[in-house]
């Protein structure tokens, strides 16, 4: 008997859950973050920018979640 730790059929997700963009130390702009990670494969981005809550859920569409997170220190 063979066990699976997710059925086979399952909906999966490619995710990036820690990523910075221009309005921290990142290269590239939400919007561009989102194209190349959408590019490459992955439905969910999490921006982590640091210090900065910020709702990108704007840049949502039908194949592709911006999670809303912040890099936070204390």
């Amino acid at each position: 008997m063979r066990y699976y730790l997710l059925p086979e059929n399952n909906k999966q997700f490619k995710a990036n859950l820690h990523s910075h963009t221009t309005l921290s130390d990142g290269g590239k702009t939400p919007e561009e973050m989102k194209a190349i990670y959408k590019e490459r494969g992955y439905s969910v981005l999490a921006i982590t920018d640091h210090g900065k809550l910020i709702d990108h859920s704007a840049l949502d569409d039908e194949d592709f979640i911006m999670l809303t997170a912040v890099e936070f220190w204390v």
